[in-house]
C-alpha cells in the first residue's frame, strides 16, 4: 500500500511541473506579444511623424475601364480581344497628372482653373458631373491625345463615367487633327491606337457617336484588311446600328464582309465569325424592314453552327411572312420546332413592308421582338 502512495505521488508531482511549465511558457508568449504590439505601435506612430511620401503603388487592374464584352467581336484574331490584358496598364492619379503635363498657354491656364474648381468640388461634395466648358477647354489645350485619354482613365475610376467621357472625346478631337495625314499602318499611332481600347465608358453611357468616331479614326489608321481594322470596321456599323441608323448600319456590315474576303481569313481564327457576322447583317436589314434583304443571311446563319440559329430562325420566319412566302415561312418553323403565323402579310414589293395599322402583330417594329432574339450577346 505505501508503495503504491509513493507510486502516485511521483506521478502527480510530474503532471503538476507539466503543467506549472505549460503555465510559465503561456505567460512568457503573452508577455513578448504584447511587447511587440506596443513597439509595433510606436513604430506606427515614429512613421507617420515622418515626412512620408506617397509611393505609386498599383492596387489593382480597374476591371471596369477594361471590360471588352461589347468589343468582343469578329475577326477574333490570336492577340484577342482589341489587346486585352497585354497591353493594359494602371492609370495614373489625374490630377497631379494633368497639372505635370498642362504648359503655360492660356488654354492651359483656364483648364487648370476648371481642373482645380471641380477638384475641390469633387472633394467636398462628391461632385462628378464635369463643368460645361472642360470638354472644349481639354480639347484646346497643349495636351497630347493620349494623355488625355490617359487622364480620362484615372477619372473613370475616381469620378464616373460622364468625366471619363468628357476626356475622351476630348482626346479623339485633338486625334482626328494629329492624325489626319497619318498614313495607315504608321506604327507612330500604335501607343495612341492601344490607348483607345480603354474607353468602356463610352458604351457605357451609350455614346455612340463618339464611338462612331473612335471606330473610324481606328479603321483608317490600323493597316489595312488587318483583323484591327476589319473589328474597328464591324464596331463601326455596329454604333451606327445603336445610333438608330439600321440600313447605313447595314451597308456598313457589308462593307466588313467584302474585306473579310478579300484578307480570306474569316472564320479561320474562330468559327463562330462566320455566322456573328451573318447575324448582324440580317439584323440590320431586319431592323430596317429591308426583309428581303435580311432572308439570305438569315439563310447563310442557319447553315452554321452558331448559338443564334433558332432566333435566326424565328427572324428569319418573320421575314418569309412579310414577304409572301408563307410555304417557306412554314417549313422553316417546323424545321425549329415553333409555330409561324399563319397568313402572310400584304407587301408592296419584296422586302418592303406595306404601312399596316398600328397594334397589328405583323406591323410590329423589329424592336418589339424579343430581347433573347435580340440580344447582340446571346449566342456564340
Amino acid at each position: 500500500m505505501r508503495r503504491t502512495l509513493v507510486h502516485n505521488y511521483r506521478i502527480l508531482s510530474v503532471l503538476l511541473l507539466i503543467t506549472a511549465s505549460l503555465l510559465a511558457g503561456w505567460s512568457l508568449w503573452k508577455l513578448i506579444a504584447r511587447s511587440g504590439r506596443r513597439e509595433g505601435l510606436a513604430l506606427t506612430n515614429e512613421i507617420g511623424r515622418v515626412d512620408a511620401k506617397p509611393v505609386d503603388i498599383p492596387l489593382a487592374e480597374l476591371d471596369d475601364a477594361q471590360d471588352h464584352l461589347e468589343e468582343d467581336v469578329p475577326p477574333h484574331s490570336p492577340i484577342g480581344v482589341r489587346g486585352g490584358d497585354d497591353f493594359y496598364h494602371c492609370p495614373p492619379e489625374p490630377f497631379d497628372f494633368l497639372r505635370t503635363h498642362l504648359g503655360t498657354s492660356a488654354q492651359d491656364a483656364l483648364l487648370r482653373q476648371q481642373l482645380n474648381e471641380w477638384e475641390a468640388a469633387w472633394r467636398k461634395f462628391g461632385e462628378s458631373t464635369p463643368p460645361t466648358p472642360l470638354e472644349h477647354l481639354a480639347s484646346q489645350s497643349s495636351l497630347s491625345p493620349q494623355a488625355l485619354l490617359e487622364a480620362g482613365r484615372g477619372l473613370d475610376f475616381l469620378a464616373g463615367n460622364e468625366m471619363a467621357a468628357c476626356f475622351f472625346r476630348a482626346a479623339l478631337s485633338r486625334a482626328s487633327a494629329l492624325y489626319r495625314n497619318t498614313s495607315p499602318g504608321d506604327p507612330a499611332a500604335l501607343p495612341f491606337l492601344r490607348e483607345l481600347e480603354e474607353t468602356a465608358a463610352l458604351w457605357r453611357i451609350k455614346d455612340y457617336s463618339t464611338l462612331e468616331k473612335r471606330f473610324a479614326l481606328e479603321m483608317a489608321l490600323y493597316p489595312p484588311l488587318s483583323a484591327e481594322s476589319r473589328r474597328a470596321g464591324f464596331l463601326h456599323a455596329r454604333a451606327v446600328y445603336e445610333d438608330g441608323r439600321w440600313e447605313e448600319a447595314a451597308r456598313a456590315m457589308l462593307a466588313v464582309l467584302e474585306q473579310d474576303k478579300q484578307a480570306g481569313d474569316m472564320g479561320s481564327w474562330a468559327r463562330s465569325d462566320v455566322g456573328e457576322l451573318d447575324w448582324w447583317i440580317a439584323r440590320c436589314f431586319y431592323s430596317a424592314r429591308q426583309y428581303g434583304e435580311a432572308i439570305p443571311y438569315f439563310d447563310d446563319l442557319l447553315q452554321t453552327d452558331s448559338g443564334r440559329r433558332k432566333d435566326g430562325a424565328r427572324l428569319l420566319v418573320n421575314c418569309l411572312n412579310r414577304t409572301g412566302r408563307a410555304q417557306e415561312a412554314q417549313a422553316v418553323a417546323r424545321r425549329f420546332g415553333f409555330r409561324a403565323p399563319l397568313r402572310s402579310p400584304t407587301t408592296t414589293q419584296p422586302g418592303k413592308l406595306r404601312p399596316e395599322a398600328s397594334g397589328s402583330p405583323v406591323a410590329q417594329h423589329p424592336s418589339s421582338t424579343s430581347a433573347a432574339a435580340l440580344s447582340p450577346h446571346n449566342g456564340s
